[in-house]
């Protein structure tokens, strides 16, 4: 087999694990709560102990990417909550979006389950977690993976990428806006195309036009530029940001970079981690960042 063929090969295995882990989800009980603005939003939960709220990523929910399979990793130290962001799986859409929405819907799930909660967000939603805890005063802990924040020299802005992607989904071409958004990310335009071919695409699209949301959380933080030192200074919790230690540079001097300017924040590399988020490796982190018994 060639070098060509053992990569698509390793693509299209990682789609189909993906998938199983998807039909497991889509058993799971889906509870809901409405939004401020009346939007419902379908979560699920499992385990027993402190309550976790895991924050999902652009593009994903929880009947796609991983989040599932790290909560199952978590479910014997915490109660686990995962949910739909607006506009994906179970949850409803009003079709106009500021972030605030996206905060509001986080504190509704909040208010509804009580306590103090711990979150977590990945990519996109480490940045949307963040900007809560501005509002969110309930918010005890924050783990942080991979925000993905492009500080000075590390990589060109993605302000043209961001372009493309809204007229994508402006004009309904799905296909194109998950395209340019995952090369923009880093994905090999070998492993989008087999991507492409598997049942998983078509709910990355089902969900594209959401990517006018992660970019106006995220887009602002994309332009090659420092970090503001101030914007995040009422946020006084401890604050986790983690990276996988094979991810690449842009990804983890963002990570080091938002340290520097939090009150209370501790970056750690994950040993053999890459920038494909692997439950497995992120939580034993997450565990004894946020107390649990191990």
């Amino acid at each position: 087999m060639s070098q060509v063929s053992r990569r698509i090969a390793l693509v299209r295995r990682r789609c189909e694990m993906r998938e199983l882990d998807t039909d497991r989800t889509s058993k799971a009980t889906i509870e809901r709560v409405d939004s401020a603005d009346g939007v419902s939003i379908g979560f699920s939960r499992m385990g027993h102990g402190p309550l976790l709220i895991i924050v999902d990523g652009a593009l994903h929910y929880r009947e796609i990417g991983l989040s599932h399979a790290l909560a199952k990793k978590l479910a014997s130290h915490f109660t686990v909550v995962t949910y739909d962001r607006r506009g994906r799986g179970q949850s409803g859409d009003a079709y106009t979006h500021r972030i605030n929405e996206e905060i509001a819907d986080l504190d509704a799930l909040i208010i509804a389950l009580g306590g103090n909660p711990f979150v977590c967000g990945l990519s996109s939603g480490a940045i949307l977690a963040l900007e809560a805890a501005r509002r969110i005063t309930s918010i005890s802990k924050l783990a942080l993976h991979e925000p993905p924040f492009i500080v000075s020299g590390c990589r060109p802005s993605t302000t043209a990428d961001w372009e493309l992607i809204f007229a994508s989904c402006v004009n309904g071409n799905s296909d194109d806006a998950v395209r340019t958004f995952l090369n923009s990310s880093g994905m090999l335009p070998l492993a989008t195309w087999v991507l492409g071919s598997t049942p998983t695409w078509r709910k990355l699209t089902r969900v594209a036009r959401t990517l006018l949301y992660d970019g106006d959380i995220v887009r602002q933080y994309q332009l090659g530029c420092e970090l503001p030192t101030d914007r995040w200074t009422s946020v006084t919790v401890p604050i986790l940001v983690t990276a996988g230690g094979r991810s690449p540079d842009w990804i983890v001097e963002g990570g080091k970079a938002l340290v520097s300017v939090v009150a209370n924040g501790t970056f750690k590399s994950i040993p053999r981690g890459t920038e494909i988020l692997d439950p497995k490796r992120l939580a034993p982190e997450l565990i004894t960042f946020f107390g649990g018994a191990c």
